[in-house]
Protein backbone atom coordinates (compact mmCIF):
# COMPACT_ATOMS: atom_id res chain seq x y z
CA UNK A 1 0.00 0.00 0.00
CA UNK A 2 2.73 2.44 0.95
CA UNK A 3 6.09 3.33 -0.49
CA UNK A 4 9.23 4.30 1.41
CA UNK A 5 9.79 5.91 3.80
CA UNK A 6 6.88 3.83 5.15
CA UNK A 7 7.64 0.14 5.51
CA UNK A 8 5.28 -2.79 5.03
CA UNK A 9 5.63 -4.15 8.55
CA UNK A 10 4.57 -7.60 9.83
CA UNK A 11 0.82 -8.06 10.04
CA UNK A 12 -1.26 -7.26 13.10
CA UNK A 13 -3.48 -10.22 12.21
CA UNK A 14 -6.74 -8.27 12.21
CA UNK A 15 -10.05 -9.80 11.17
CA UNK A 16 -13.62 -8.54 10.81
CA UNK A 17 -14.35 -8.70 14.52
CA UNK A 18 -14.43 -5.14 15.78
CA UNK A 19 -12.65 -5.09 19.10
CA UNK A 20 -10.64 -2.27 20.58
CA UNK A 21 -6.94 -3.09 20.92
CA UNK A 22 -3.47 -1.69 21.52
CA UNK A 23 -0.52 -2.23 19.20
CA UNK A 24 2.52 -3.95 20.71
CA UNK A 25 4.73 -1.01 19.81
CA UNK A 26 7.80 -2.50 21.46
CA UNK A 27 7.86 -5.21 18.78
CA UNK A 28 7.43 -2.78 15.88
CA UNK A 29 10.00 -0.39 17.34
CA UNK A 30 12.57 -3.19 17.25
CA UNK A 31 11.49 -4.16 13.74
CA UNK A 32 11.95 -0.62 12.42
CA UNK A 33 15.38 -0.37 14.06
CA UNK A 34 16.32 -3.65 12.36
CA UNK A 35 15.10 -2.49 8.95
CA UNK A 36 16.90 0.84 8.81
CA UNK A 37 19.60 0.51 11.44
CA UNK A 38 18.11 3.07 13.79
CA UNK A 39 18.85 3.68 17.46
CA UNK A 40 17.80 1.24 20.16
CA UNK A 41 15.33 3.48 21.97
CA UNK A 42 14.84 0.91 24.73
CA UNK A 43 18.49 1.09 25.79
CA UNK A 44 19.46 4.72 25.42
CA UNK A 45 21.16 6.21 28.49
CA UNK A 46 18.51 7.93 30.58
CA UNK A 47 18.67 11.43 32.05
CA UNK A 48 19.60 11.71 35.70
CA UNK A 49 16.26 13.35 36.43
CA UNK A 50 12.92 13.11 34.67
CA UNK A 51 12.53 16.85 34.89
CA UNK A 52 13.17 19.22 31.97
CA UNK A 53 14.04 22.01 34.42
CA UNK A 54 16.88 20.03 35.97
CA UNK A 55 20.20 21.33 34.67
CA UNK A 56 22.00 18.16 35.82
CA UNK A 57 20.33 15.95 33.22
CA UNK A 58 22.73 14.04 31.02
CA UNK A 59 23.35 15.33 27.50
CA UNK A 60 22.72 13.11 24.50
CA UNK A 61 25.48 10.52 24.06
CA UNK A 62 27.87 11.19 21.18
CA UNK A 63 26.92 7.97 19.43
CA UNK A 64 23.28 9.07 19.26
CA UNK A 65 23.58 10.46 15.75
CA UNK A 66 21.01 10.15 13.00
CA UNK A 67 22.71 9.84 9.62
CA UNK A 68 19.70 8.94 7.52
CA UNK A 69 17.04 11.27 6.11
CA UNK A 70 14.38 8.63 6.75
CA UNK A 71 13.19 10.23 9.99
CA UNK A 72 12.80 13.62 8.39
CA UNK A 73 10.78 12.07 5.59
CA UNK A 74 8.46 10.46 8.12
CA UNK A 75 8.10 13.51 10.34
CA UNK A 76 8.49 16.27 7.78
CA UNK A 77 6.69 18.77 10.02
CA UNK A 78 9.20 18.30 12.83
CA UNK A 79 9.70 21.50 14.84
CA UNK A 80 7.87 23.83 12.44
CA UNK A 81 4.31 23.56 13.66
CA UNK A 82 4.11 26.76 15.70
CA UNK A 83 4.56 29.06 12.72
CA UNK A 84 1.58 28.99 10.41
CA UNK A 85 3.50 30.19 7.37
CA UNK A 86 5.72 27.13 7.65
CA UNK A 87 2.79 24.75 7.27
CA UNK A 88 0.93 26.56 4.49
CA UNK A 89 1.98 23.94 1.88
CA UNK A 90 0.31 21.30 4.06
CA UNK A 91 -3.00 23.03 4.76
CA UNK A 92 -3.29 24.53 1.27
CA UNK A 93 -3.58 20.97 -0.04
CA UNK A 94 -7.05 21.00 1.56
CA UNK A 95 -8.72 24.09 0.04
CA UNK A 96 -12.35 22.94 0.18
CA UNK A 97 -12.75 21.32 3.60
CA UNK A 98 -16.25 22.22 4.80
CA UNK A 99 -16.95 19.65 7.49
CA UNK A 100 -15.06 17.06 9.52
CA UNK A 101 -14.57 13.64 7.97
CA UNK A 102 -13.62 10.08 8.84
CA UNK A 103 -11.65 7.75 6.60
CA UNK A 104 -13.75 4.99 5.06
CA UNK A 105 -11.98 1.65 5.46
CA UNK A 106 -12.97 -1.30 3.28
CA UNK A 107 -10.99 -4.22 4.74
CA UNK A 108 -9.26 -5.28 7.97
CA UNK A 109 -5.96 -5.22 6.06
CA UNK A 110 -6.54 -1.60 5.16
CA UNK A 111 -7.23 -0.71 8.80
CA UNK A 112 -4.03 -2.48 9.74
CA UNK A 113 -2.03 -0.50 7.19
CA UNK A 114 -3.36 2.81 8.49
CA UNK A 115 -2.54 1.83 12.07
CA UNK A 116 1.03 0.89 11.21
CA UNK A 117 1.53 3.99 9.06
CA UNK A 118 0.46 6.21 11.95
CA UNK A 119 2.82 4.34 14.26
CA UNK A 120 5.79 4.80 11.92
CA UNK A 121 5.20 8.54 11.69
CA UNK A 122 5.05 8.81 15.50
CA UNK A 123 8.22 6.72 15.73
CA UNK A 124 10.06 9.00 13.30
CA UNK A 125 9.04 12.05 15.29
CA UNK A 126 10.13 10.41 18.55
CA UNK A 127 13.62 9.68 17.24
CA UNK A 128 14.08 13.24 16.01
CA UNK A 129 12.73 14.74 19.23
CA UNK A 130 14.90 12.47 21.35
CA UNK A 131 17.96 13.55 19.41
CA UNK A 132 17.25 17.27 19.59
CA UNK A 133 15.83 17.43 23.12
CA UNK A 134 17.47 14.40 24.65
CA UNK A 135 17.43 15.27 28.34
CA UNK A 136 13.82 16.48 28.27
CA UNK A 137 11.79 14.53 25.74
CA UNK A 138 9.12 13.16 26.10
CA UNK A 139 8.37 14.96 29.38
CA UNK A 140 6.11 17.98 28.84
CA UNK A 141 6.33 17.66 25.05
CA UNK A 142 2.85 16.25 24.45
CA UNK A 143 1.46 19.35 22.71
CA UNK A 144 4.28 19.83 20.21
CA UNK A 145 4.45 16.07 19.55
CA UNK A 146 0.71 15.80 18.92
CA UNK A 147 0.69 18.79 16.57
CA UNK A 148 3.76 17.57 14.67
CA UNK A 149 2.34 14.06 14.24
CA UNK A 150 -1.01 15.49 13.13
CA UNK A 151 0.68 17.72 10.55
CA UNK A 152 2.82 14.85 9.25
CA UNK A 153 -0.33 12.74 8.79
CA UNK A 154 -2.12 15.61 7.06
CA UNK A 155 0.85 15.97 4.72
CA UNK A 156 0.43 12.33 3.70
CA UNK A 157 -3.26 12.77 2.91
CA UNK A 158 -4.91 11.93 6.21
CA UNK A 159 -7.50 14.71 6.13
CA UNK A 160 -9.07 13.22 9.26
CA UNK A 161 -5.91 13.62 11.38
CA UNK A 162 -6.83 15.66 14.44
CA UNK A 163 -4.85 16.91 17.42
CA UNK A 164 -6.82 16.64 20.67
CA UNK A 165 -6.23 17.75 24.25
CA UNK A 166 -7.69 16.84 27.61
CA UNK A 167 -7.81 20.20 29.38
CA UNK A 168 -8.39 18.73 32.82
CA UNK A 169 -5.22 16.62 32.73
CA UNK A 170 -3.33 18.83 30.26
CA UNK A 171 -2.34 16.06 27.86
CA UNK A 172 -2.47 16.08 24.04
CA UNK A 173 -2.31 13.39 21.36
CA UNK A 174 -3.58 12.61 17.85
CA UNK A 175 -6.70 10.78 16.68
CA UNK A 176 -7.88 9.52 13.28
CA UNK A 177 -11.66 8.92 13.07
CA UNK A 178 -12.75 6.08 10.75
CA UNK A 179 -15.82 4.20 9.51
CA UNK A 180 -15.66 0.52 8.55
CA UNK A 181 -17.27 -1.01 5.47
CA UNK A 182 -18.44 -3.96 7.57
CA UNK A 183 -20.15 -4.65 10.91
CA UNK A 184 -22.93 -2.16 10.14
CA UNK A 185 -20.41 0.55 9.28
CA UNK A 186 -18.95 0.55 12.77
CA UNK A 187 -17.20 3.72 13.79
CA UNK A 188 -14.05 4.32 15.77
CA UNK A 189 -10.74 6.14 16.12
CA UNK A 190 -7.05 5.38 15.88
CA UNK A 191 -5.30 7.00 18.84
CA UNK A 192 -1.62 7.94 18.47
CA UNK A 193 0.32 9.31 21.44
CA UNK A 194 3.89 10.35 20.69
CA UNK A 195 4.74 10.96 24.36
CA UNK A 196 2.83 8.09 25.98
CA UNK A 197 5.88 6.78 27.84
CA UNK A 198 5.80 9.77 30.20
CA UNK A 199 2.37 8.71 31.51
CA UNK A 200 3.41 5.61 33.43
CA UNK A 201 5.61 5.95 36.51
CA UNK A 202 8.29 3.39 37.29
CA UNK A 203 7.69 3.42 41.02
CA UNK A 204 4.04 2.39 40.57
CA UNK A 205 4.97 -0.54 38.33
CA UNK A 206 1.54 -0.53 36.68
CA UNK A 207 3.26 -1.74 33.52
CA UNK A 208 6.67 -3.34 33.24
CA UNK A 209 7.72 -1.12 30.34
CA UNK A 210 5.81 2.10 29.54
CA UNK A 211 4.81 2.00 25.85
CA UNK A 212 6.52 4.46 23.56
CA UNK A 213 4.35 5.89 20.78
CA UNK A 214 1.21 4.18 22.01
CA UNK A 215 -1.28 3.34 19.24
CA UNK A 216 -4.74 2.03 20.04
CA UNK A 217 -7.85 1.34 17.99
CA UNK A 218 -11.05 2.26 19.80
CA UNK A 219 -14.61 1.56 18.66
CA UNK A 220 -17.54 3.80 19.52
CA UNK A 221 -17.97 7.51 20.11
CA UNK A 222 -15.93 7.61 23.33
CA UNK A 223 -12.88 5.77 24.59
CA UNK A 224 -10.96 5.29 27.81
CA UNK A 225 -7.31 6.29 28.03
CA UNK A 226 -6.14 5.60 31.57
CA UNK A 227 -2.52 5.58 32.75
CA UNK A 228 -0.67 6.46 35.97
CA UNK A 229 -0.91 10.13 35.03
CA UNK A 230 -3.24 12.34 37.07
CA UNK A 231 -4.14 9.48 39.38
CA UNK A 232 -5.35 7.24 36.59
CA UNK A 233 -7.75 9.82 35.14
CA UNK A 234 -9.35 9.12 31.78
CA UNK A 235 -7.51 11.30 29.23
CA UNK A 236 -10.52 11.55 26.93
CA UNK A 237 -10.11 14.93 25.20
CA UNK A 238 -12.16 18.08 25.57
CA UNK A 239 -10.89 20.09 22.58
CA UNK A 240 -9.57 19.43 19.09
CA UNK A 241 -7.51 20.95 16.30
CA UNK A 242 -8.43 19.60 12.86
CA UNK A 243 -7.38 20.85 9.43
CA UNK A 244 -10.20 23.42 9.32
CA UNK A 245 -9.25 24.77 12.75
CA UNK A 246 -5.63 25.02 11.61
CA UNK A 247 -6.70 26.98 8.53
CA UNK A 248 -8.68 29.37 10.72
CA UNK A 249 -5.93 29.69 13.34
CA UNK A 250 -3.79 32.67 14.18
CA UNK A 251 -0.11 32.88 13.26
CA UNK A 252 0.93 30.34 15.89
CA UNK A 253 -0.77 27.04 16.65
CA UNK A 254 -1.41 27.21 20.35
CA UNK A 255 -4.15 25.94 22.61
CA UNK A 256 -6.33 28.97 21.94
CA UNK A 257 -6.93 27.66 18.43
CA UNK A 258 -8.36 24.35 19.63
CA UNK A 259 -12.13 24.02 19.22
CA UNK A 260 -14.52 22.76 21.84
CA UNK A 261 -17.45 20.32 21.60
CA UNK A 262 -15.43 17.27 20.63
CA UNK A 263 -18.44 14.94 20.68
CA UNK A 264 -20.21 16.99 18.00
CA UNK A 265 -16.98 16.99 15.97
CA UNK A 266 -16.74 13.18 16.15
CA UNK A 267 -20.40 12.72 15.23
CA UNK A 268 -19.95 14.98 12.20
CA UNK A 269 -16.78 13.12 11.22
CA UNK A 270 -18.50 9.73 11.39
CA UNK A 271 -21.40 11.06 9.29
CA UNK A 272 -18.97 12.07 6.53
CA UNK A 273 -16.82 9.04 5.62
CA UNK A 274 -14.40 9.62 2.73
CA UNK A 275 -11.83 7.58 0.84
CA UNK A 276 -8.38 9.04 1.33
CA UNK A 277 -5.87 9.93 -1.38
CA UNK A 278 -2.63 8.99 0.34
CA UNK A 279 0.97 9.62 -0.62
Amino acid sequence: MFQLPLYDLPSLGLNRRSRSFSVVTKYYEAELARLHGGPDLANLPKPLKEDPDDKNSKPAPREYVIKRKWYRQLAAAFNIDNRKWNILPIIEAYPTIQKPSAMFIKTPLELEQHVLAAYQIAYGYYVLAKKHSYSQFPFRFCGSAARNITLALLERGYVNATCVIDDLSDHAYTVLPFVLDWNNHQKGTILVDGTSDQLWFRWKKTVSSPPRNLVTVNFGLKWKYETDYEGGANLFPSRYLDVEAIKQSTDNLYYGDYKRDLITFLKESFSNPVRLNLS
